[in-house]
């Protein structure tokens, strides 16, 4: 399958998810249909969290993706398979970046980009997935924005042509979307965690109120971060339920 074979350009759109998901419900989209945006004034986070870009500087762009060789509790391979994809075509012009779980980019302690899937399960199967990508390009000025944000730009001092980059950005998400198809778990399993900021290291954690240290020792099945406390506790932590202090 191809992702970026058809591509849909908005001049102005609040969220391209919720555009996405409003045309698939209205007509018959392609799979690896990509919706992409000069402006994106709503654009939406991990369970409410907001996303701001500047105008025409950045990717702001949702995928349309039928993988329904997925069973319901897989998938968090999908969101595993496109951060990769984004991580490999990020790699091509800098390095020190990893995936800040679940699906952030992030360059040192900085945030690069973001990833919202939205996974639509009908009959026990899923039937489609929007996954919107958020990811600074050319943006050098950032007010008013939480997780310290970066931009490629910043660092390679580099301007970069989007209509270009999107197209190799949707040549690295294709070849990791047809490793997810052919189901190679073990392949994104190994590469996720390897990629993965605070992997095995102490950092410091906020959970309940409280701070504590504690090493990331893996992610289950279902995109729970794991991590084992200095007296080798191990304890499941889902979205929102514990923050990093960095």
């Amino acid at each position: 399958m191809l992702i970026g074979g058809n591509i849909i350009w908005l001049s102005k759109v609040s969220s391209t998810n919720d555009f996405t998901l409003n045309l698939i419900d209205r007509e018959s989209v392609n799979d690896g249909t990509i919706v992409a945006t000069n402006e994106q004034t709503a654009g939406k986070g991990q369970q409410g969290s907001w996303w701001l870009s500047e105008k025409g500087k950045n990717f702001t762009f949702s995928i349309v993706l039928y993988p329904r060789f997925l069973k319901p509790d897989e998938q968090f391979y999908l969101s595993k398979a496109i951060s990769l994809g984004i991580l490999d075509y990020i790699k091509t012009e800098i390095n020190d970046v990893s995936i800040k779980w679940p699906n952030d980019i992030y360059f040192d302690n900085r945030k690069l980009g973001g990833i919202l899937i939205e996974n639509t399960i009908i009959d026990n199967k899923i039937h489609h997935s929007v996954a919107g990508v958020g990811l600074n390009i050319n943006q050098v000025e950032f007010s008013n924005m939480p997780s310290s944000p970066v931009s490629l730009k910043l660092i390679t001092d580099k301007d970069y042509l989007l209509e270009n980059e999107l197209e190799r950005i949707s040549n690295y998400l294709t070849e990791r979307y047809n490793i997810l198809a052919a189901r190679d778990f073990l392949l994104l399993d190994k590469e996720y965690l390897n990629n993965l900021f605070g992997y095995g290291e102490f950092r410091r954690y906020l959970a309940n109120n409280k701070i504590f240290e504690a090493k990331i020792t893996g992610v289950s099945k279902y995109g729970k971060l794991i991590l084992q406390s200095r007296s080798n506790e191990e304890k499941q932590y889902d979205l929102k339920e514990v923050e990093f202090i960095i």
